[in-house]
């Protein structure tokens, strides 16, 4: 496992800093995470506005790890909080919608490169929808 240098432990001031020990893999992953509710990230309307940080966390973060910066274990906790909040209130909103009226809703979800979950919902005819459910299950 290599070890990126925003991830090693420095001392300043005679005193060891708390960064967190993550591998390259993990590190590219917090990267997507962070990338994912940034200012433009696609989970970024379903981060709380409160507490302040919240909205901020994505892009602190994100910056710091392109830079190969440190990263406090805190702050990787607190990204794994929101990302995980905000991906529930955009799962909940996706299985929440309503169809069209005439037509059926159909979920998907997916998985980017990462393991990251992403959910989508489209409207469907109702016959494809009976089609889409029916297809392979005899």
């Amino acid at each position: 496992m290599t070890e990126t240098n925003a991830t090693r432990p420095t001392h300043q001031g005679g005193a060891q800093s708390h960064s967190a020990q993550i591998d390259a893999a993990a590190a590219e992953k917090m990267l997507s995470m962070a990338r994912s509710i940034c200012r433009h990230g696609y989970l970024h309307r379903y981060v709380p506005a409160q507490p302040r940080w919240c909205r901020r966390i994505g892009d602190q973060i994100g910056l710091a790890l392109s830079r190969q910066q440190e990263v406090h274990p805190l702050d990787l906790e607190r990204l794994a909080f929101v990302f995980k909040n905000a991906q529930a209130q955009q799962k909940t909103k996706v299985i929440n919608r309503k169809p069209t009226r005439g037509m059926a809703l159909r979920l998907a979800r997916a998985l980017d490169k990462h393991g990251l979950e992403h959910w989508t919902s489209e409207d469907v005819s109702l016959m494809d929808a009976i089609t889409w459910t029916t297809q392979g299950s005899a």
